[in-house]
C-alpha cells in the first residue's frame, strides 16, 4: 500500500463507499480553523476524503455547505460512478443540522456548469447577506 502523508492514512486510491477509511476526525481541516476565525467555508466539488460516517463527509469537517460527489469519480453528466448516484448538496440549516439533498434535477447538467453557477450564487448571496464576514470556498 502507498500512503499520502503520514498524518492522512489514506491508502493510494480513492476511499469507497464502506470503506472504514478516510481523514482522521481527530485531524483539524484548514475549513474547521477558518470557520473558528468566522469565515464562511463552502466546498464543491469531489471530497475524495472519504464518507464512511456523516462526521467524514464536508460539513462535519468545517464546510457551511458541500455541493458535489463524496466519491472520487462520476460522469460529469449522469453525475453517476459505477456504484451509485453521487450527487448532493449538504448544507446546515438555521438549527446546526446537516440537510443532505440529493441533486437528482441535475442529471443531464454539465458538472462544471452546476459548480459555477452554484458559486455564483454563495458569491452574491455572500455581497449582499454577510459582506463583513471572511469567505473561503474550496473548488476542486
Amino acid at each position: 500500500k502507498q500512503w499520502y502523508q503520514r498524518r492522512v492514512p489514506i491508502t493510494a486510491g480513492n476511499p469507497q463507499p464502506f470503506d472504514r477509511a478516510g481523514l482522521n476526525l481527530h485531524e483539524t481541516t484548514m475549513a474547521d480553523m477558518l470557520r473558528s476565525y468566522g469565515y464562511a467555508t463552502h466546498a464543491i466539488g469531489k471530497w475524495h476524503l472519504g464518507m464512511f460516517s456523516r462526521n467524514h463527509t464536508p460539513t462535519y469537517r468545517g464546510f457551511d455547505t458541500f455541493l458535489g460527489m463524496y466519491l472520487g469519480s462520476g460522469n460529469y453528466f449522469t453525475h453517476e460512478n459505477s456504484q451509485s448516484y453521487d450527487f448532493r448538496l449538504n448544507y446546515l440549516n438555521g438549527s446546526g443540522e446537516v440537510n443532505d439533498l440529493s441533486l437528482d434535477g441535475m442529471k443531464g447538467v454539465y458538472s462544471t456548469e452546476v459548480y459555477t453557477n452554484w458559486t455564483i450564487e454563495l458569491l452574491r448571496d455572500h455581497k449582499e447577506n454577510s459582506k463583513d464576514r471572511p469567505f473561503f470556498i474550496y473548488l476542486n
